[in-house]
């Protein structure tokens, strides 16, 4: 019997783990809608500042546009970052199994 204890924890490991797989895409949209809010949010507002700016405050809308810009892309290469490392990560743990 020690047999079928052990073999149903490793079933029950094993479940664990797909079901974080199945998950964590869905986890991935959350974090990466959550994170891209704000700049965008921020875009939008220098976007409407410049549309109603005078000639004279126009340069001072492009820097913040400019910005938000520069923010958005390095949060998204960052997300790419991690993504691509956690594939590494779950790759790693894939390997054939002789049966």
């Amino acid at each position: 019997m020690p047999e079928f204890t052990a073999l149903a924890g490793d079933f029950d490991e094993m479940a664990a783990r797909i079901e974080s797989l199945v998950n964590a895409p869905r986890q991935l949209l959350r974090d990466v809608s959550h994170k891209l809010r704000t700049p965008l949010t921020r875009l939008g507002l220098a976007v409407d500042n410049a549309r109603a700016a005078r000639p004279g405050e126009i340069d001072v809308c492009w820097n913040r546009i400019d910005q938000e810009t520069q923010r958005l892309n390095e949060l998204i290469e960052r997300i790419l970052r991690l993504s691509r490392l956690e594939l590494l990560r779950t790759s790693e743990h894939c390997a054939p199994i002789a049966l």
